[in-house]
């Protein structure tokens, strides 16, 4: 089982968004500190993101379950930047992002 850990917004930081922003501040007061879960997969967290550009959720979220059926559910940048970009393009994603995630996966191959 995977721990997560999860962030949580501090005092000060709500304060200081609160005093920055009437509206903002009213919505920290209704629904109280904001906590998100801490992400440590970076580069599967960035390549997430790019499949996700422009999409509805429910769009971003099918083609995801199928980008990670064809890693093998193990996204790395060795993995990303060999694959081949027609069998990317098969299960949803535009050849623009193709691009940007081998971009992004050659940068992370070379530190």
């Amino acid at each position: 089982m995977v721990r997560k850990e999860y962030i949580t917004a501090t005092e000060e930081a709500r304060v200081f968004l609160s005093e920055a922003d009437p509206i903002l501040g009213a919505i920290i007061e209704k629904f109280g500190a904001l906590e998100y879960e801490l992400e440590t997969k970076y580069f599967e967290s960035l390549v997430f993101t790019i499949v996700g550009q422009q999409l509805s959720g429910k769009a971003a979220d099918a083609i995801w379950v199928r980008f990670e059926k064809l890693f093998g559910g193990e996204i790395t940048p060795k993995k990303v930047f060999g694959a081949d970009d027609e069998a990317i393009r098969d299960i949803g994603v535009s050849y623009n992002k193709i691009r940007y995630m081998k971009n992004l996966a050659k940068a992370a191959l070379d530190n």
